[in-house]
């Protein structure tokens, strides 16, 4: 978003991602003072106690060369690769920890090279792969979503791998869906908001935005399906669950607004399209944001209560038991 400011591209990243390269092969900058400052030196070893410098100071955003930024793609591409290969040698937990970590910068690297297939062919293959192992590894599942959620991951790149792990405890608690429909529903969940990659970044972290910064928030669920459509092999009922993923994120904000909440006439939404976007909204509602504390796990449920109660009663009153069970102390 800085571009114009320099005679050449960069790229962002956070700080943890330089680890994905040994030495850097152009200068890496920060952004402070609406000035951009060098903070490494063109071939100069990036270092762990380097990386650690930079979080100490609360520095959570650098620029990388154009070079430097393939370079750390393709260090994370490969990783994820061969973890997704190892996923069952060795200890369920330490493996996933570290694959859901990997789907992260990914994810990351999608948002900032959006066209790049390469990256988000991955993504998908290997999201699916990850929902047959933990298949066959439930237990883990709720010590994963609460590792992953105290990481310093932004929250445009982990809400959606949290509201997808819920999902998939969910289904699972249902017992109404095939494995093949459970391991679909998660990615599509996951990929969900590719779309958020024409979002600013920093307006993520506003509360009051401008009306173009509204727009891009608005329309990131269509981008995400056009993004995603023939590049994927994603079904017509998964786009459509792209699309309209954030419907109910509407009608909650009219509920807040001491409205009634107004469904969509030109659509009837099944149960997928429901659940994707129940959990997609609980947990934005249930983690904090830099403009905003968190709501109780209660007053989101209640909510929730307003836009699904009437239209699936039995799935929302086994969405509370599930909850219940899954954030007991």
């Amino acid at each position: 978003m800085f571009a114009h400011q320099l005679p050449f591209q960069l790229f962002e990243k956070s700080p943890r991602e330089l680890l994905g390269i040994d030495v850097a092969e152009q200068p890496i900058y920060i952004y402070n003072n609406n000035k951009f400052h060098k903070i490494l030196k063109a071939r100069q070893k990036i270092t762990q106690e380097f990386v650690k410098s930079l979080l100490l100071k609360n520095i959570n955003l650098v620029f990388v060369s154009l070079e430097d930024n393939q370079r750390i793609q393709e260090n994370f591409l490969e990783r994820l690769r061969a973890n997704s290969r190892a996923l069952s040698i060795g200890d369920p937990y330490e493996n996933s920890m570290k694959h859901l970590s990997l789907m992260t910068l990914n994810l990351s690297n999608l948002y900032s090279s959006p066209l790049d297939d390469e990256i988000l062919k991955l993504l998908f293959q290997t999201s699916g792969n990850f929902v047959n192992f933990l298949h066959q590894n439930k237990k883990i599942l709720n010590k994963l979503y609460r590792q992953i959620s105290t990481h310093p991951f932004h929250y445009s790149k982990l809400q959606p791998l949290l509201s997808s792990l819920l999902l998939l405890g969910y289904c699972q608690y249902l017992h109404q869906f095939s494995a093949r429909e459970i391991e679909t529903l998660f990615v599509t969940s996951y990929l969900k908001d590719v779309g958020m990659c024409y979002v600013p970044q920093d307006s993520l972290d506003k509360e009051k935005l401008s009306p173009e910064e509204k727009k891009a928030l608005t329309v990131h669920p269509y981008n995400s399906t056009l993004l995603l459509e023939n590049r994927v092999p994603l079904n017509r009922t998964s786009l459509e669950i792209v699309t309209h993923h954030h419907f109910l994120n509407d009608q909650i904000r009219q509920i807040r607004l001491g409205g009634v909440p107004q469904s969509n006439q030109d659509y009837a939404f099944g149960i997928e399209t429901y659940l994707v976007g129940v959990f997609d909204v609980l947990t934005a509602m249930t983690t904090e944001r830099p403009y905003r504390k968190a709501s109780s796990l209660f007053e989101s449920l209640d909510l929730i209560k307003n836009v699904m109660a009437d239209q699936y009663p039995l799935e929302y009153k086994a969405l509370i038991y599930f909850l219940k069970n899954f954030f007991k102390v």
